[in-house]
């Protein structure tokens, strides 16, 4: 069944609609008085094309000004005063909104995926574009692990830290089970009443497979709008690690791996080089 992260806890899910229900009455606000703004977060390459663009038209369809690009973050301020409900899709750190965390008529959705096919997803893209100056995957993987990766998991670990009930953590892997579910979960959470049907036709708009025109997981072009769409699966890192790359991630990252429910231990690494051989490194 699909869920959303508990807002008080990383770990759980809250059952799809029933306590999730609950968030509005504790929080003060009214689904038919009050619009909470909203503001999405996902760490690059953590599967936003998903969501996003249903959240986007649906919350426009309620009235909600738009500003869904993280280029435009630098604008979300000046933006915040001119309208009475605004939706802002962000990669921006958490300090960016630091004014705006405890207040109750915001509401912060949080999507991280697992750190070894965000890392993978951005550097299929760079090579994509051709800014891989010559290196293949696996050199891109030991430059990216040594020099920390922009801080980007830094940074998406501080978002999954917080532990407060206008914000909600989602994963990509639990995301992807059920986005219409996910949808009712968002709908009960932001305190706006949602159409199924209207959901339905979005979701199927929206598709992988209907925006991509092909199956997840089937190879193809990189689609590229203001997302970018390659297999909207998981797992692609273990067809691209190898043993040493396996290693150097879990020494530089694993903290994140163990702290977001996606590897207890090391053990991973040496499963990975005894069963997995990289199918390619470009």
């Amino acid at each position: 069944m699909m869920g959303i992260d508990k807002p008080m806890n990383h770990d759980g899910w809250l059952q799809r609609i029933g306590a999730s229900r609950f968030l509005d009455p504790a929080l003060g606000l009214h689904p038919l008085s009050q619009r909470p703004h909203v503001v999405f977060y996902n760490l690059h390459n953590a599967g936003g094309s998903a969501i996003v663009p249903i959240l986007e038209e649906w919350l426009q369809q309620k009235g909600y000004a738009n500003l869904v690009s993280p280029a435009e973050t630098f604008r979300f301020h000046a933006e915040l005063e001119k309208h009475e409900s605004i939706f802002h899709w962000t990669h921006d750190p958490l300090e960016t909104f630091t004014n705006e965390l405890e207040r109750d008529d915001f509401r912060f959705i949080c999507l991280t995926r697992d750190p070894r096919d965000v890392m993978i997803s951005n550097l299929k893209d760079v090579t994509h574009q051709g800014n891989n100056k010559g290196n293949s995957i696996l050199q891109l993987c030991h430059n990216s692990i040594q020099s920390g990766f922009n801080q980007w998991f830094d940074q998406a670990h501080a978002w999954r830290a917080l532990k407060q009930s206008n914000v909600m953590q989602i994963s990509f892997e639990k995301m992807k089970q059920n986005i219409p579910a996910l949808m009712e979960c968002l709908s009960d959470f932001i305190g706006i009443p949602v159409d199924p049907k209207t959901i339905g036709e979005l979701c199927k708009k929206y598709s992988f497979e209907n925006v991509a025109g092909r199956q997840r997981g089937e190879a193809g072009e990189t689609i590229r709008n203001k997302f970018m769409l390659r297999k909207g699966i998981r797992g692609d890192w273990a067809n691209h690690f190898d043993g040493p790359t396996a290693r150097q991630f879990h020494c530089r990252f694993g903290r994140y791996l163990r702290a977001w429910g996606y590897e207890p231990n090391g053990l991973w690494t040496k499963k990975h080089a005894l069963e997995q051989k990289p199918k390619g490194n470009g």
